[in-house]
């Protein structure tokens, strides 16, 4: 069983739920980057949790499937044609032999999550099918590669009802908790973080650089671990943001830690959209 890529798509990787105790010799976490999303996807099928899938950046790609089995979406909201038919995202949709399924534009959010029944059945690099070049063979998916599919087990409960992804792509706020250093920087600071408006700036896998109007500063801090969701405040003013693929150790003040629920909202939002953060207790 297995499933051919004819198009890639903007930016698709593989995904599983990451790769975990190798951070000390330099190596991210990865898994995606939108979890609830990726969640919602295997369940949709009654995968393993952890089964590997297909996150679609931007838009999506085409594959041939070369034997039946079902595939399920969710996430950002994304044009899907089977077969030149379109079909709903958040539901099981049956694909034979022979059948194409095209994917196009993301219209709403950024990333959107393709499952498939029994997962992908990619080769594994140091636990994870997580795609993180160097250390596996590509960083994202390329045209001509054939994916094989794990056999089906049933290992969740089947969903009754869909969570609702309204959320998606219209975050304006995000709930943090103090970072390690939010002691050392100034009160003025710590005022500007919490009252500003940031503006999303570039931003891809490894981060997300927010832009406001916050002060230069000269805070001198020792390298030190820095795990996916930390906000890290620059030299500069601007904030960063690390993500699935970002760096595992920082010399700037880690000022806000975001949960992995905020961190899937923040996956979800284009460049220029503004934001504020609350909480911080």
């Amino acid at each position: 069983m297995s499933v051919q890529v004819i198009h890639t798509g903007f930016y698709t990787t593989i995904q599983d739920s990451g790769r975990t105790g190798y951070r000390h010799w330099g190596v991210p976490v990865s898994g995606p980057m939108d979890c609830e999303s990726f969640a919602l996807a295997n369940a949709l099928l009654d995968n393993f949790e952890k089964a590997a899938v297909l996150e679609c950046t931007i838009s999506g790609p085409t594959l041939l499937f070369n034997a039946p089995t079902r595939v399920a979406v969710a996430g950002g909201l994304i044009e899907i044609r089977l077969n030149g038919v379109e079909v709903e995202m958040c539901k099981a949709i049956d694909c034979d032999l022979g059948t194409i399924l095209e994917f196009g534009k993301i219209t709403k959010g950024v990333r959107s999550y393709i499952a498939f029944e029994g997962g992908l059945a990619t080769p594994k690099t140091l636990g994870s099918r997580s795609q993180y070049f160097p250390v596996t063979e590509y960083k994202k998916l390329q045209k001509g590669m054939v994916l094989p599919l794990r056999p089906h087990t049933t290992a969740l409960p089947k969903i009754m009802q869909v969570p609702s992804t309204n959320w998606i792509g219209t975050t304006e706020t995000l709930n943090v908790l103090k970072g390690p250093d939010w002691g050392r920087i100034s009160e003025q600071h710590q005022t500007q973080l919490l009252s500003e408006k940031f503006s999303i700036g570039s931003n891809d896998r490894m981060g997300y650089q927010l832009k406001g109007a916050l002060s230069k500063n000269n805070y001198g801090l020792p390298s030190s671990f820095v795990l996916p969701g930390t906000v890290q405040l620059t030299p500069e003013g601007t904030l960063l943001v690390a993500m699935a693929d970002g760096q595992v150790t920082g010399g700037y003040p880690r000022v806000f830690m975001l949960s992995g629920n905020e961190v899937s909202k923040l996956a979800q939002l284009r460049t220029g959209k503004t934001i504020r953060f609350e909480g911080c207790d």
